[in-house]
């Protein structure tokens, strides 16, 4: 199979030299200032050119020694920006601009990419969270970030001796569980975003912490504009990064501390220099194609279903090389799935040794993956032997027998598809009980049933933020990549489609999150809609090249469909920000109390949202007691005193308070906060809201509560 097939249109990331550009040439033909001049304009032009690869390789490059440091309990400016920076640039340094000319297109389509993901990053800036309210997965990192600006270890300390602790108290919080060791919580999840994210607030503050998401979300468009050009053509690969930019599922998930901003940053990221890597066969290049995707394993735990895919497209990449080229392409391929294993178990042990809770919970569906990676390692020696037999050989060189495979696959692909959409006319998902999708059931006015799932509808889910016709164009653009890698053949079109057909396969049957909208939505944001869009490009590009006629107006239709649905879907949220201005309270409550603080919550909202909130943001002890007295209020009183701090209550019901006429109390802050709405099988359509009032006071030595002055 042919790596190298130059196809019309498409970018040349990794040209065989120019012969203009050999040094004897240009001596021959220019001044030396003229020729030193024209050189270093190549090589601006072949970094910037290359510079989405390069960001992703920078990412994975800093972010290595970063973890490390963090699971050695030295998470500190000090040492994490240089070894960092270090990281990053030997990385780049390694890897390097592609050799060769780069035409003046290619840069210019490159640098109106960078501009449309500045303006994209200025503009989302605006609406980034304030997730300091702990509910899901986004305050949980933005907790543990804030943390960590001011902590070199996630081991945190409860403190509860502070407290006494009295009798039922708990000091864990949403997202902060007790682990393995007394006295000591853990941060939900895998660190690399909440890691990152201190590093953006090391740099430029807590709105920098905050903001951090965005920024990685421009970064995330631009490498996927650097995957999708190869697969499709800059122009195509425009409208891919423009389709992806403008929905809802990217605004969503990057305004806020969502880990699928950088999961699709790196996959994407590896599969742009897998593609390269199979192109100049640069042993490097397969390295920095395994490291990146390995790194999104330090990002989140089913990452690894991805790095399967990989393992799939080595297995058939090697088995379709040449008799002269077996050893070398299996060495390099080795490279790759070891380059990513050092970076996946390096989150694998963030997981296990820094949310003890999380990996129990977690544990069987994590060993499963790692259980399907080492089976596909263990098969591959055998399946890539079996095909270098005779007889699987002569199949594969046979232009007939490849074209019967991609018609078979087509047709597999196609029937798939009828089966995903024909769901909900024969089938209902359950699972266990869920009483948070019950209220939003009924608030909806939908059937109440804590146990659907509604994976059902998973086709529909794509269609109401996309609209049909770019599902229709992503199914076609599937059959369309599928016939031009076999029949072709291009051999770098097997990693895409392996993971997008893989991936989306997976995560359509069984979306494997609770169902509201838009949280189910970014579990699709990694891999699954970013491949559907090149597909859907790929359609539309092979019909530009066969009506050329009227390649503008396939171009217009394209962006139409692919840009402006989505577009029109997302402009009436297009100005949400979730939980704003809820820093503006947790800042008040920071002000009321005094460095020698200990605050004791008293109601379960107060616990489970405001208890890390205060630890982290305030730098104070925190802890609770439901249904609290004033004989306990008073011991627990006793014992802060004792330790030389000063008690706080705190609650969000004035009512918890015991000994005190509720109606006395007045908030020491109230708020109402924009928030994304939870649906059911709908696209949202504007904000909901919701009030939080904090009520404060402090204690007299019989237990009652005093109000602040």
């Amino acid at each position: 199979m042919r790596a190298t097939e130059r196809r019309d249109g498409a970018p040349s990331p990794d040209p065989t030299p120019d012969p203009v550009l050999a040094p004897g040439a240009l001596a021959q033909t220019v001044p030396a200032d003229a020729q030193s001049d024209r050189l270093g304009t190549q090589v601006l032009a072949r970094y910037l050119f290359a510079s989405p690869d390069l960001l992703a390789v920078a990412l994975a490059g800093f972010s290595v020694p970063a973890m490390v440091l963090l699971l050695l309990g030295h998470f500190s400016a000090g040492l994490v920006i240089p070894a960092g920076a270090l990281g990053a640039a030997g990385s780049v340094a390694l890897v390097r601009a592609p050799s060769g000319a780069v035409t003046g297109r290619d840069v210019r389509l490159t640098l109106v990419a960078l501009a449309l993901v500045i303006v994209w990053v200025v503009v989302n800036a605006r609406f980034s969270a304030e997730n300091v309210f702990a509910t899901r997965d986004p305050a949980t990192y933005n907790l543990t970030a804030r943390w960590l600006m001011d902590h070199q270890s996630l081991s945190i300390p409860t403190h509860s001796q502070i407290f006494g602790p009295p009798k039922n108290s708990d000091a864990t919080s949403a997202g902060f569980g007790s682990a393995a060791q007394g006295g000591i919580l853990y941060a939900q999840g895998n660190h690399l975003l909440p890691a990152l994210m201190t590093v953006g607030g090391w740099l430029f503050g807590l709105a920098g912490m905050l903001k951090a998401n965005v920024v990685l979300g421009g970064v995330a468009l631009f490498v996927f504009f650097g995957f999708a050009r190869r697969i499709v053509g800059p122009v195509f690969g425009l409208i891919a990064m423009a389709a992806m930019g403008v929905s809802i599922p990217m605004l969503f998930v990057s305004r806020d501390s969502y880990t699928e901003v950088l999961a699709l940053l790196l996959l994407m990221g590896s599969l742009s220099l897998l593609h390269r890597a199979l192109l100049t066969r640069r042993w490097i290049d397969f390295a920095a194609a395994g490291l990146v995707a390995g790194v999104s394993g330090a990002v989140r735990i089913d990452s690894t279903a991805s790095m399967l895919s990989l393992i799939v497209a080595a297995i058939v990449i090697a088995a379709v090389a040449p008799p002269d080229r077996r050893r070398t392409t299996v060495g390099q391929l080795a490279l790759l799935i070891g380059a990513g294993a050092v970076p996946m178990f390096i989150g694998w042990l963030d997981v296990t040794r820094l949310s003890y809770g999380y990996y129990r919970d977690q544990r069987p569906h994590i060993l499963l993956l790692f259980a399907a990676a080492f089976a596909l390692v263990v098969i591959a020696v055998p399946v890539v032997a079996l095909a270098w037999s005779r007889s699987a050989q002569a199949f594969i060189r046979s232009a007939d027998r490849r074209a019967q495979l991609a018609t078979v696959m087509s047709l597999v692909v196609l029937l798939t598809a009828v089966v995903l959409w024909s769901r909900p006319l024969w089938m209902t998902t359950t699972s266990v009980r869920n009483l948070s999708l019950e209220d939003v059931q009924r608030q909806q006015g939908v059937p109440v049933d804590g146990s659907r799932l509604y994976n059902e509808y998973t086709l529909e889910w794509l269609a109401v933020y996309y609209g049909w016709p770019a599902l229709v164009l992503g199914l076609g653009g599937y059959v369309t990549l599928i016939n031009r890698t076999l029949r072709r053949p291009q051999l770098t079109l097997v990693p895409p489609v392996c993971m997008g057909l893989s991936m989306s396969g997976l995560y359509l049957w069984n979306s494997q999150i609770t169902p509201d909208q838009p949280w189910a939505i970014r579990r699709f944001v990694p891999v699954v809609l970013p491949l559907m869009i090149v597909a859907a490009c790929a359609l539309l590009q092979l019909l530009a090249r066969r009506w050329r006629r009227i390649r503008p107006a396939v171009l217009a239709a394209g962006a139409l469909l692919l840009i402006g649905i989505p577009l029109a879907i997302s402009l009436p949220v297009r100005s949400l920000r979730e939980e704003a201005p809820q820093l503006r309270q947790v800042q008040a409550i920071c002000d009321a109390l005094g460095d020698d603080a200990a605050v004791l919550m008293i109601d379960e909202t107060a616990r489970v949202s405001y208890s890390q909130t205060l630890r982290s943001y305030c730098g104070v002890p925190t802890n609770s007691v439901k249904d609290v007295s004033t004989s306990t209020l008073s011991e627990v009183n006793a014992n802060v005193t004792a330790s030389g701090r000063r008690l706080y209550v705190m609650a969000t019901d004035p009512t918890a308070f015991p000994g005190i006429d509720s109606s006395a109390l007045k908030p020491l802050s109230s708020v109402e906060m924009t928030r994304w709405p939870s649906l059911i099988n709908k696209v949202p359509t504007s904000p909901a809201r919701s009030e939080v009032s904090v009520y404060l006071t402090t204690v007299d030595e019989q237990g009652h509560p005093v109000a602040l002055s």
